[in-house]
């Protein structure tokens, strides 16, 4: 048994395909097979099998290329189709003179069929475009694409908050972690109880759980129960996969305390909210275990999160 404290850090990771691989392999504790050109197989494999949650933590910036020139009309109807999906998100700035951005996620960006936005995805990336039929079709003269802000002059704050994105890599908890993935707007990818079994080699043939934020508060016969607890806990996972059990049925024993490692993306916006509810509380006391890590969060936002130029 292994007791650790929660910890928060950002994904800086910039090549999409390489980010899909690494919030993917989270999932399963399978980073040991990062290779140089693993992340291809990995997309391809995620892609055949419709795994497209993974996905989603590839984002993207639309900027018009000229709206004053001869594609308005198309890009004022791409722009009102991009109104009409919920997934995508959209801004007018009016002292910008190509005025719109569009910004969403690869999974939204392609179940969108908004051909001006797959076109010039595929223009950036003809990879990205993982549904066969978009491969022999034209590219793009209405849009060029951005995987982040830092290229594009002249942001509004507002446009900012919308179509900045960031990704945090969190070791939390289950309990937090459940508390965490409510925050709808945003994408997650989750290590899984379903498939990682613990009681191999790479997890030190134990379970690892986060010691409670109020720990310290405990009355020394409710921390030493509390520690027998977990031992007999884990006794009996690891008892449930040497009979044969597979870890989806042994997880049944699992409790709140595990440990986790969760991936959270989402835009500026979402997370200011996130940190209202979780950090300031300004709608009520948050569970102190989550106000540990968003407040952990809440630190590296600041530091890392882009300003208005």
């Amino acid at each position: 048994m292994r007791l650790v404290l929660p910890s928060v850090s950002l994904v800086t990771e910039s090549n999409p395909v390489k980010k899909i691989e690494l919030v993917g392999r989270a999932c399963y504790h399978s980073e040991d097979k990062i290779t140089s050109d693993s992340a291809l197989r990995f997309f391809d494999d995620l892609v055949s099998r419709q795994h497209f949650a993974m996905l989603e933590h590839a984002t993207f910036v639309f900027e018009p290329v000229d709206v004053n020139g001869m594609f308005t009309d198309t890009i004022e109807e791409t722009v009102e189709q991009c109104r009409a999906c919920k997934y995508l998100n959209v801004t007018t700035n009016q002292i910008r003179p190509n005025k719109y951005l569009i910004s969403g996620n690869l999974r939204a960006i392609m179940e969108s069929g908004i051909e001006e936005l797959i076109f010039a995805l595929k223009e950036y990336d003809v990879l990205l475009a993982y549904k066969s039929y978009y491969l022999e079709h034209r590219l793009s003269k209405c849009f060029r694409v951005h995987s982040s802000l830092e290229s594009i002059e002249g942001l509004s704050e507002y446009e900012i908050q919308i179509h900045g994105y960031m990704t945090f890599d969190i070791i939390c908890d289950r309990g937090v972690s459940h508390e965490l993935v409510r925050h709808r707007p945003a994408s997650w990818g989750q290590e899984s109880t379903r498939y990682c079994n613990y009681s191999k080699d790479k997890y030190g043939s134990e379970l690892t759980f986060v010691v409670p934020s109020t720990y310290d508060d405990w009355s020394l016969e409710i921390r030493i129960e509390y520690m027998r607890e977990l031992g007999r806990i884990e006794q009996m996972y690891l008892s449930m996969l040497f009979s044969g059990l597979s870890p989806q049925q042994a997880r049944a024993i699992l409790p709140n305390s595990l440990k986790t490692r969760i991936l959270m993306t989402a835009n500026y916006k979402e997370y200011e909210h996130f940190f209202n509810l979780r950090s300031r509380g300004l709608t009520g006391s948050p569970h102190p275990d989550m106000k540990v890590v968003a407040d952990k969060m809440l630190e590296v936002y600041k530091e890392y999160a882009i300003k208005v130029k």
